[in-house]
């Protein structure tokens, strides 16, 4: 974060860009979501495909026999079946990450002070301002915890039902999720985190332009490209102001 001279030099002088400026950026932007989806499909053939052949077939369709692919070659196939699936998927595991973030016991600590925010028509800062400027937020740290009930919940929380005769009855049993499943979805997988991840940071950069926003110094040069990579808001929460999208997220 920058000091208030640092801040006064920088809104006088140029802009300092990183990451090459609006065009890096906006390259960075174009090029990450498409080489993330591509590393993820040369995971899944287990090689390296310089030049692979995008379809989009369910598990009904057979891509080589529709002539899609040769018999040597490797489509980089997306199924929307399993796409949406993935979707859901992302969406609930995403919720329950922020259940487990909400109910279970937790440290809070306090963040580095909030840099100084002055208007550009009013540079004088009376007490209240001053004791703003230099409030610190707190965030709700329990990972760990998060961690070790997660490895229990995979390894033991997956109920079965079987049925036996009719003396019996039905028993119910708990065992492991199969994970190894996920790893014939890669590419699924990660068009499905490509695409929420990037409505949410759009719905972010939006929300960044409501009043009394706290913006980071580094993504306010105007540049709606520039600062929709870099982040234009410093911080954005939710959930009356204790749930911190970056450190949650990110």
């Amino acid at each position: 974060k920058m000091t208030k001279q640092q801040e006064t030099t920088t809104t006088t002088a140029h802009f300092e860009y990183e990451f090459g400026g609006p065009i890096g950026a906006f390259l960075t932007t174009l090029s990450l979501p498409i080489v993330t989806i591509w590393l993820a499909h040369c995971a899944s053939i287990g090689q390296l495909d310089l030049t692979p052949k995008v379809t989009f077939a369910s598990d009904d369709d057979s891509v080589t026999n529709a002539g899609e692919c040769t018999e040597h070659e490797h489509c980089l196939n997306i199924d929307p079946k399993a796409l949406v699936g993935a979707i859901i998927g992302c969406v609930i595991w995403f919720v329950y990450l922020v259940i487990l973030e909400r109910i279970l016991p937790c440290d809070l600590v306090q963040g580095a002070p909030l840099p100084i925010q002055q208007s550009n028509t009013d540079k004088k800062t009376n007490a209240a301002e001053t004791k703003a400027s230099t409030s610190r937020l707190s965030y709700r740290i329990n990972g760990h915890l998060t961690l070790w009930l997660t490895l229990a919940i995979l390894s033991i929380g997956r109920p079965q039902i079987e049925y036996q005769d009719t003396n019996a009855g039905v028993r119910m049993t708990f065992s492991a999720y199969p994970l190894h499943l996920l790893s014939e979805y890669y590419v699924e997988l990660a068009a499905a985190t490509v695409a929420l991840t990037t409505l949410l940071s759009i719905w972010l950069y939006i929300k960044s332009f409501h009043a009394n926003a706290l913006l980071a110094t580094g993504g306010c040069s105007g540049y709606h490209v520039y600062d929709f990579y870099m982040g234009r808001e410093l911080n954005p929460r939710s959930l009356a102001n204790t749930f911190d999208w970056p450190s949650f997220a990110g």
